[in-house]
């Protein structure tokens, strides 16, 4: 139930503007809150040590730092890791997703608009090599 206080307090922007919670799973270990717009969703996971944000459109999965560090071509958005002993912090982690969807929402629903088989492969390129470095 913790996430779901937290997605409330946090995500101040998207649930202003079109995003609703649409349900929350408590999985023992970890919690999963979807939010829900027209066009896609958003799910924000949460586990021991650790907060993961996915946006889903038309059955694609794209992590939300990542596309925003992606769309805009260098690694503008940094999350804290888990270190093992450490634990994300709630307020660090989706106060940033919530500064992403305020600065670039836009951008983020032209390249969903726009998605092709290669740009999708361009995407898990970037994820899978550079992007992961940090």
């Amino acid at each position: 139930m913790l996430l779901n206080i937290d997605v409330k307090t946090y995500l101040k922007y998207p649930l202003k503007n079109g995003f609703e919670l649409n349900s929350y799973t408590d999985h023992g270990m970890a919690e999963n809150c979807r939010l829900t717009y027209p066009i896609l969703s958003l799910d924000i996971w949460r586990d021991r040590t650790d907060y993961s944000a996915t946006i889903i459109y038309d059955e694609n999965y794209f992590n939300v730092i990542h596309l925003a560090n992606f769309i805009n071509g260098n690694l503008k958005y940094l999350s804290m890791k888990p270190t093992g002993t450490e634990h994300v912090d709630a307020r660090q982690y989706l106060t940033l997703i919530n500064e992403i969807f305020e600065k670039e929402f836009d951008k983020i629903l032209d390249f969903l608009f726009q998605l092709t088989d290669s740009k999708k492969e361009e995407f898990n390129a970037y994820f899978n090599g550079k992007n992961k470095k940090w």
